[in-house]
């Protein structure tokens, strides 16, 4: 029922962090839902702020 889209790859600096997220696109009937694959190089204790800035990433590209 579901088809994958386009693979994303987004690249930037969290602080002196490098972060990289790999992203797909998931066509869910009408809806395009996107879904986290994988995120490289992430501190544990960074990770809610990390996750925070993802969302907000997401959000600003829908």
């Amino acid at each position: 029922l579901s088809s994958e889209g386009p693979k994303h790859v987004q690249s930037f600096q969290f602080g002196s962090l490098p972060i990289t997220f790999e992203w797909n696109e998931i066509k869910l009937g009408l809806q395009n839902v996107t879904v986290l694959t994988s995120w490289l190089h992430m501190r544990p204790k960074s990770a809610n702020r990390i996750e925070t800035n993802y969302t907000t990433l997401i959000n600003k590209m829908q």
